[in-house]
This record gives C-alpha cells, sequence and structure tokens, in this order.
C-alpha cells in the first residue's frame, strides 16, 4: 500500500515545497482542493447547471435501482455491506436538496457522490516473490502512462 488515510485524518498539510517558488506553492495548495469544490468549479468552468446535474442524477439512481433490484451487481458488494446504500430509489427530493460544498451553489448531497465511495487495492510483487510464496501469477506489469488535468477541476480527468 502505497498510502492509507481515513476521512478523520484528513491529508495534511500538502506536499512539501520550496519556499519562495510561486507556481509550487500554487500548485501545492490547489492539490488540496476538497472533492465537492472542485465539483462546484467544473459545473461553473462548464456552465453545467444544477437542474441539469439533478436530472442526470436522478436518472443515474433509477438505473441503479432498477439494477440493485435484479440483483445485477452483488457479486460486487461484499462484507460487511449487502448492498449499495448510496443508491436513492426515491429520487423526488434531489431538486430540493440544499447545496453542500459552496453557498449558492449547485452541488448537493443528491447529485453527486457519496464520501464512502468505494476501494481499491492492488498487490504488486515480483515474479520471483510470487513463485518463492507459491502464489500464482496472475498478471504481468509491462508500463504505465501518466495523465491528470488540473486539481481544481479533477472531475474532468481520465478515468
Amino acid at each position: 500500500c502505497m498510502s492509507t488515510n481515513t476521512m478523520e485524518d484528513g491529508f495534511g498539510d500538502g506536499p512539501d515545497i520550496e519556499e519562495g517558488d510561486s507556481a509550487s506553492e500554487k500548485l501545492s495548495s490547489d492539490i488540496m482542493t476538497p472533492m465537492g469544490i472542485t465539483s462546484e468549479n467544473v459545473a461553473s468552468t462548464f456552465s453545467i447547471s444544477r437542474e441539469r446535474q439533478d436530472s442526470f442524477a436522478a436518472s443515474s439512481h433509477q438505473k441503479a435501482s432498477q439494477a440493485q433490484a435484479r440483483g445485477a451487481y452483488n457479486y460486487e458488494i461484499v462484507p460487511p455491506g449487502d448492498l449499495d446504500n448510496g443508491v436513492r430509489p426515491d429520487t423526488s427530493k434531489i431538486p430540493r436538496l440544499k447545496p453542500a460544498f459552496a453557498e449558492g451553489g449547485t452541488t448537493t448531497a443528491g447529485n453527486s457522490s457519496q464520501i464512502s465511495d468505494g476501494a481499491a487495492c492492488v498487490c504488486l510483487m515480483s515474479r520471483r516473490e510470487a513463485e518463492r510464496r507459491s502464489l500464482p501469477v496472475l498478471a504481468t506489469f509491462v508500463s504505465y502512462g501518466l495523465a491528470g488535468v488540473p486539481p481544481t477541476i479533477m472531475g474532468v480527468g481520465p478515468v
């Protein structure tokens, strides 16, 4: 594991930077932009209205609710959970929710992802170590790529 952080821990003061390096200072500050604020930034930058966000969210929740009722993703839910509790079968309240991150903003608890959005873990080791431990080699790490966007609008970045 490269790093772990809990929601209670926060994320510290950001990366170490050279004093007097204004570009690094700005980037260090931008990196610490909370996800909810980046959502507000994306909505503002790309003129995405509250109504459009609410409509998309309602449609997404309705599709997720139908899939959940069919058990379509049961194989992805592991204990201690038994279902994705972020799905809102009743979407009628979404337009009435207050902005969650900025006064006069457009991002709400109904049109944004929940804070407990998901988790993943990848364990890598050398072939030699896997063989030493008698573990099956499931994949080969060949290469990697790096892509990104300004952290203040990270919601438009590659997934």
